[in-house]
């Protein structure tokens, strides 16, 4: 096992609560489908009847309905947004800097994926694949996103960016727990597919040959 699993293996996800509560179930029941199967459209209601329903949209938006090569969406407002809707109840700190922005974030105790990578996971080089998956990881569970920080994108006109900010302990215990999910499915898998080719090996072995019809006498 890896030295970082090792030290997050430490965290327990009991001892950090949640800002955000977990959607109930009759919440995600209406888009948790069109989540998992493309959807032929998603239009937008005249009124969303609170901020719940507003992300469950915009989620949609964000999963199917992204420029194919810019990777930008259109949220609740009209405007071109690049990164995850915002969820409910998350601190949004919005600034024109993304510089002063993310210092702002930290202030707030709040932090992205490389520190939590390096301070709780004790990965001392992150790359990206471990930003990603901590972001899908997020995606899947936005309880995790403890923070949003938007600001106006350069090359978008009328455009923002969300970047995705953390209580680091809590994503640290939670993407540790999701690592050791994620391995054990993987042996799992090479597991049954050895015990499958070995089951071919063993048909294949003592398979009769063309034209035997049997012992004779």
């Amino acid at each position: 096992m890896s030295s970082w699993r090792q030290a997050a293996g430490a965290l327990a996800l009991d001892q950090h609560k949640p800002l955000l509560r977990r959607p109930e179930k009759k919440d995600r029941s209406s888009w948790l489908k069109a989540l998992k199967e493309r959807p032929e459209a998603n239009p937008r209601p005249a009124m969303f009847e609170d901020d719940q329903k507003r992300y469950e949209w915009e989620r949609i938006q964000h999963r199917w309905f992204k420029h194919p090569r810019r990777r930008y969406w259109q949220d609740a407002n009209g405007l071109f947004v690049l990164g995850p809707p915002i969820p409910p109840g998350a601190v949004v700190v919005e600034h024109m800097s993304a510089i002063a922005g993310f210092k702002r974030a930290n202030e707030l105790g709040f932090w992205p994926a490389w520190p939590v990578c390096q301070r709780v996971l004790g990965i001392e080089k992150p790359v990206m694949a471990h930003r990603w998956e901590m972001a899908k990881l997020a995606d899947s569970r936005p309880e995790l996103i403890r923070c949003i920080v938007r600001h106006p994108h350069l090359n978008l006109e009328k455009g923002f960016k969300h970047c995705r900010f953390y209580d680091e302990h809590e994503m640290g215990a939670a993407f540790a727990e999701w690592v050791r999910g994620r391995d054990l499915r993987r042996e799992q898998r090479e597991e049954r597919k050895r015990l499958k080719a070995e089951r071919a090996k063993k048909r294949k072995r003592f398979q009769p040959r063309r034209g035997w019809t049997g012992p004779k006498g």
